[in-house]
């Protein structure tokens, strides 16, 4: 299985119409990535709060961009997501992610998403395994 980006991702693809186009700063020697996001109308569950399952896709998100960007090819293989409490719809968030473990193959990773007051909105744990040769970027 060979692991490539066509720019197309839904949360991080600026080719994507419908994405969360999510733009990552990434710290390679931190091993920890982040981003802001301001959800819209279109990303709520409830009125006016944000889709817990938005919330979980910029969590996986962030944990599997980071290991893209350290030139780790990796995928999900198990997430785990606690989500804390409402994140309203307009409101800026922001999503960290770094590495917790790297045992080779398999990569553990972390993310959280805080709102404007630094509160969390919500935490995962990501176990990542890798397919494929790791590269330098």
């Amino acid at each position: 299985m060979e692991l490539k980006g066509d720019d197309y991702c839904f949360g991080c693809g600026a080719a994507n119409p419908l994405g969360l186009h999510l733009k990552f700063d990434v710290d390679e020697a931190g091993r920890a990535a982040k981003a802001a996001f301001t959800p819209l109308d279109e990303h709520q569950g409830y009125a006016g709060f944000t889709h817990g399952g938005i919330i979980a896709t910029l969590l996986d998100e962030a944990m599997l961009k980071l290991c893209w960007e350290l030139g780790i090819p990796a995928v999900t293989a198990r997430l785990e997501v606690e989500l804390k409490r409402p994140a309203p719809v307009g409101e800026e968030l922001r999503v960290r992610s770094w590495v917790a473990d790297d045992r080779g193959r398999v990569v553990e990773t972390r993310s959280e998403v805080v709102n404007p007051s630094g509160e969390v909105v919500a935490a995962a744990r990501g176990t990542t395994v890798v397919k494929g040769r790791r590269v330098k970027r």
